[in-house]
């Protein structure tokens, strides 16, 4: 005669469930959730590093880590005609060549350039800025051989402005959306020890001459037909935008470093203390000459 085990039944679901139930107790009582101890991409999973799971959690693609870096919201778009890389400064067009190119500023790239776009978004780049300096703007006038440092467009014959400071140029209607990272030629502090300041490499992109060559590779760097190439404001070192990172991100101040002042060294006068004191010049006090008050005693 068979007998019924009572370890089993005859609905596998119930038993299913039971085990779970078992389970998840076992990782209450513990402390711990199974999905969790799973997953491993959870930090301090079996003692693992920061830097171990920033390996373990990989981007999708090349754009996912665009977009992450530098802001850049890219879309593949087919070329009819020759265009050029904003990046490397090279020319993007074969019978079915197709670029990458930004939603917000109009950045073009390669798609072999993607990894290596050092140029951020001007949308994203505000959010970046430690100490904001505000451009000192000219009056409206005609660049035409000059590009936007905003929507990355030839200016042509539309009204431009141009800082009188860093050389960003950007068309009237772009000129509340750009970035306030002018050159900042006053940064003394009283607490700051001076003999451990350092002034870094302030780059400005694009706008350079089509001879102009990279102190790195010796290439042409410059170019007439798109917005690439950097230039520091502070020694006037030309680079590609992928050969920027080699270089040292202390400036020197190049070959004037011996007459330039630098910006630790300038302070701002400060808005409360009269201008006579600021720059060392005392007036005179007001005194009525003779002739007047002979004319008022007659």
């Amino acid at each position: 005669m068979l007998t019924e085990s009572p370890k089993h039944s005859d609905h596998p679901n119930i038993d299913a469930s039971n085990n779970l139930s078992t389970s998840t107790a076992k990782n209450v009582d513990s402390g711990t959730d199974e999905s969790s101890s799973m997953n491993p991409q959870v930090i301090g999973e079996d003692n693992c590093s920061l830097e171990e799971t920033e390996q373990m959690v990989k981007p999708t693609s090349a754009r996912d880590t665009i977009c992450a870096l530098s802001g850049h919201s890219f879309l593949r778009k087919s070329l009819s005609k020759p265009a050029y890389c904003h990046h490397c400064g090279e020319v993007i067009w074969s019978p079915l060549s197709t670029g990458f190119a930004c939603d917000v500023c109009n950045f073009l790239s390669h798609e072999r350039c993607l990894r290596e776009i050092v140029t951020v978004c001007p949308a994203y780049a505000s959010t970046q800025i430690l100490t904001p300096v505000a451009h000192c703007w000219s009056e409206l006038s005609f660049f035409r051989r000059k590009f936007c440092n905003v929507c990355r467009i030839r200016l042509r014959d539309t009204p431009s402005v141009r800082c009188e400071v860093c050389e960003y140029y950007a068309h009237y209607d772009c000129k509340e959306f750009a970035v306030n990272d002018c050159k900042q030629g006053a940064a003394f502090r009283a607490q700051k020890n001076r003999n451990k300041t350092t002034t870094s490499h302030h780059w400005r992109e694009g706008n350079l001459r089509s001879s102009t060559r990279c102190c790195i590779c010796k290439k042409l760097c410059g170019s007439s037909e798109c917005l690439t190439g950097y230039r520091c404001l502070w020694c006037g070192t030309t680079a590609h935008a992928s050969c920027s990172r080699k270089l040292p991100v202390e400036c020197d101040f190049g070959p004037l470093r011996n007459i330039m002042l630098p910006p630790w060294a300038v302070s701002l006068p400060r808005p409360d203390i009269p201008s006579e004191y600021t720059v060392g010049i005392m007036r005179r006090p007001q005194t009525v000459p003779n002739y007047l008050l002979v004319s008022c005693l007659k």
